[in-house]
């Protein structure tokens, strides 16, 4: 079955008989809503559309129809691509749940640099610093290699570098080393 061609017509500013009359020509001819792409001043003229108003209206139907299509068509296209990449996504997810008991977490601290503020306990405002400390502060030494290393930070707390070392005996898998988790704790 073919298209409706009155009840498109009958959205231009075509008078009714005159829309009834073209809806008879173009379904005479076999004309398909794909063939919309086609329509030119000529093709309408060729097909018994001889007033220029009329193909002009019929013209801007087309347009309008087309437009319409391909606004529908990229929805499609933007909601398969959301598709395949939220199974991508599932996939990536389902994948790494299998392998979480082969392999070990890596903890990699981010490199912000935390406050000096943050390292030492805070004093009230009303208790200099005694002068041993201020003594003590100023014989410190100032090379690199004797300074503190900055404390990294993740999510706002501090933590100690993780390393994972091959495991030769395994296949090659990652292995935490717990001794060097642990090494930085001090007791409460």
């Amino acid at each position: 079955m073919g298209m409706d061609w009155y009840a498109w017509l009958s959205a231009a500013r075509l008078d009714q008989a005159v829309a009834y009359e073209y809806a008879l020509v173009f379904s005479r001819n076999e004309l398909e809503a794909d063939d919309l792409a086609y329509f030119d001043h000529e093709f309408l003229h060729s097909m018994g559309v001889s007033v220029a108003k009329h193909r002009l209206e019929i013209l801007k139907l087309a347009r309008r129809s087309r437009r319409r299509a391909a606004l529908s068509s990229r929805l499609v296209a933007a909601v398969d691509r959301v598709a395949r990449y939220v199974r991508a996504l599932v996939v990536v997810v389902v994948q790494g749940r299998e392998d979480e008991s082969s392999s070990a977490l890596v903890l990699v601290p981010s490199q912000q640099l935390q406050p000096d503020v943050d390292k030492t306990p805070r004093r009230s405002r009303s208790k200099p610093k005694s002068t041993k400390e201020v003594a003590a502060d100023a014989a410190a030494p100032t090379t690199p290699k004797a300074m503190r290393s900055p404390v990294l930070a993740i999510g706002g707390r501090a933590a100690s570098t993780v390393h994972a070392v091959k495991d030769g005996e395994k296949g090659g898998e990652d292995m935490v080393r717990w001794d060097r988790l642990f090494q930085d704790l001090k007791p409460n």
